[in-house]
């Protein structure tokens, strides 16, 4: 994923999220600033390799839920 100067990676495993990379944080933390972007760009590599352990083990659909009311929470004052 880009957007201006920042980039950021997420990991897919069979069409499930495992992974993803932001700044400095990785898993949960990272996946849930990147689905904020209001704007980007992807590109997608079918034959990256993944050099790690899976950090995510939630299914996509839970991640998502559990991305999004983490997010409401933070906006309401």
């Amino acid at each position: 994923l880009f957007k201006d100067e920042e980039h950021g990676e997420i990991f897919f495993n069979n069409g499930q999220i495992i992974n993803a990379h932001y700044r400095d944080l990785e898993g949960r933390v990272a996946f849930n600033l990147l689905i904020r972007w209001e704007y980007g760009l992807f590109s997608l590599d079918p034959d990256a390799k993944i050099s790690a352990e899976p950090k995510i083990h939630e299914s996509t659909e839970m991640l998502l839920m559990e991305a999004y009311r983490v997010w409401d929470e933070q906006e309401k004052p």
